[in-house]
């Protein structure tokens, strides 16, 4: 998963541990990470929230103008992206291309002072140990 700051995280070696099961745990740690992205984002129009969106095997640097203030729609369709996963996918990109997405990310607005990326990387490790236990149940 990356964004177009560079974040990246290599989750092979933990997946081969949950191939049985490797769909499901990324769609689920997809949706939490691109959840967590899209309601840390700041709002005021509506855009930077509505120009986040997931791509499969290659960064996908479109500009949208959609406006989604609660987030609800990014969402939705993240998830209906994410649900076309399947194990032939090579990467996964959770990404937001407009220009100023990294300066946001840099604390530009008082509404996410500490980003959005940094925040969520750093939840990331909690998501996969919950993700684990509830598909190991």
């Amino acid at each position: 998963m990356s964004n177009q700051s560079g974040w990246d995280i290599d989750l092979s070696s933990l997946l081969q541990s949950y191939s049985d099961r490797l769909d499901d745990f990324v769609k689920m740690l997809g949706l939490r990470v691109l959840s967590s992205l899209v309601m840390k984002s700041p709002v005021d129009t509506g855009r930077f929230r509505g120009n986040w969106h997931v791509s499969f095997n290659k960064e996908d640097m479109t500009q949208f103008e959609n406006l989604d203030k609660t987030g609800a729609i990014v969402i939705s369709t993240g998830q209906a992206a994410l649900d076309a996963f399947n194990s032939g996918v090579e990467a996964i990109y959770i990404q937001n291309s407009l220009p100023y997405a990294i300066e946001l990310e840099d604390g530009h607005s008082k509404q996410a002072p500490r980003g959005m990326v940094r925040i969520t990387a750093i939840e990331i490790q909690d998501w996969i140990d919950e993700i684990a236990r509830e598909l190991n149940r």
